[in-house]
């Protein structure tokens, strides 16, 4: 948000609400539970300010953004709105492309342990943020296994 107006007048009580369509949300992050609208003090004329979010996509599609701005033009006390839509739609490919390699022992021996080893690659030209991996087994015990891939998933 930039407030172009001269130095002696400041957007005050600032606050910009990303607007998810249904298929989105915000990503769970480690640090700071993310809010959907975010506060920014104050703004001088001549000065710029943003705010930034990590969206996460639940559902393949294609998703147009929007944001709304609202403050408050001091001395005047008049209230000022804006929305801010993205120019490309944001597209969510889901996990089309990621494939799971299994790589079974040759022999087993009842009552021990048997191995699987496993590949998980990305044969697509999209970038995996953030994949999570796990396996449960049954009733009859055994152990979870749960792997967070997290940066560029090629070939894990």
């Amino acid at each position: 948000m930039e407030n172009m107006a001269q130095p002696q007048f400041a957007l005050v009580d600032n606050t910009v609400t990303l607007n998810l369509p249904r298929g989105l949300s915000l990503a769970p992050m480690t640090a700071v539970r993310q809010e959907s609208t975010q506060h920014i003090a104050s703004i001088a004329g001549g000065e710029v300010a943003s705010v930034s979010w990590i969206v996460r996509g639940d559902e393949m599609g294609e998703y147009d953004l929007s944001a709304d701005f609202e403050g408050t033009l001091m001395p005047f006390r008049e209230t000022v709105t804006a929305r801010f839509e993205t120019d490309e739609s944001l597209i969510v490919n889901a996990s089309r492309g990621l494939i799971l390699y299994l790589y079974p022992s040759i022999g087993a021996i009842s009552g021990q342990e048997y191995r699987v080893g496993f590949r998980l690659a990305n044969e697509s030209e999209v970038t995996f943020n953030m994949a999570r991996l796990g396996f449960n087994e049954d009733e009859r015990g055994g152990q979870d296994f749960e792997f967070d891939l997290v940066g560029d998933v090629r070939a894990i």
